[in-house]
């Protein structure tokens, strides 16, 4: 369960992810905004700024083990196609940039 009482531990970044996550930093905080128009979303992809990227990729395989049949993630539709395929596909790619 995720309380936030703990401090959040440093990510592990790949050298590409380094510069914008230094970037990041240098940002301040949005306020909350209104959403007028909703982005389209490519294809399922692990995400940045992981702590533990290894880890992470493991996990997207564990997910395309079972051949799911849906994924949802965290922006935009379900995928209802491909499911497993696209998940194992993204593990690769995540795994191949390092």
């Amino acid at each position: 369960m995720i309380r936030g009482e703990r401090p959040v531990p440093e990510p592990v970044l790949p050298d590409w992810e380094i510069p914008l996550y230094a970037h990041g930093l240098t940002v301040p905080e949005a306020p909350p905004t209104r959403v007028d128009h909703e982005a389209a979303v490519g294809p399922l992809m692990l995400g940045v700024f992981n702590v533990d990227r290894a880890r992470a990729v493991t996990a997207f395989e564990r997910l395309a083990a079972p051949a799911p049949s849906v994924a949802c993630r965290g922006h935009g539709d379900p995928l209802t196609v491909d499911a497993a395929r696209s998940l194992a596909k993204a593990a690769r790619e995540a795994a191949a940039t390092g």
